[in-house]
């Protein structure tokens, strides 16, 4: 069971997790139902698009970067199947959204004026912004 932890966590953050599993006698079945509970925040680009994954304590799982094609798309969000999926409007928003929801996932556009998060940030880049999509879900 370790092994699935670190694959996801760093050594201390998976050593607690196997402690509190231990604690709440969870089976390796129950504990990779939890950690599909997650949320990814996608801020789309025309070629590239960058995803970050949040566990529910908020803690980075993944940052990746892949490209705006469905085939990416679906291959990269594959291991987070019905997560709830944030992505803020763009050109590209709608055929994306449509497809999320297609494949399951429970998809949330933000619109890009109205979250202040994002446009008023000093520090603007493409991995932020997916971040902070992320942690408003």
């Amino acid at each position: 069971m370790l092994g699935i932890v670190r694959s996801q966590l760093d050594e201390k953050d998976g050593l607690a997790l196997v402690a509190r599993l231990t604690a709440r006698r969870l089976t390796v079945k129950q504990y990779d139902t939890e950690c599909k509970k997650v949320v990814i925040g996608i801020d789309l680009g025309d070629k590239f698009s960058h995803m970050c994954v949040l566990d529910v304590g908020g803690r980075k799982i993944e940052e990746s970067r892949l490209r705006t094609t469905k085939p990416a798309l679906q291959k990269g969000l594959a291991k987070y199947s019905g997560a709830r999926v944030i992505l803020e409007t763009s050109t590209h928003s709608p055929w994306i959204s449509r497809l999320l929801e297609e494949l399951g996932y429970e998809v949330v556009v933000a619109h890009a004026r109205r979250v202040r998060l994002i446009t008023q940030s000093d520090c603007k880049n493409d991995r932020r912004d997916a971040e902070q999509l992320a942690r408003l879900g």
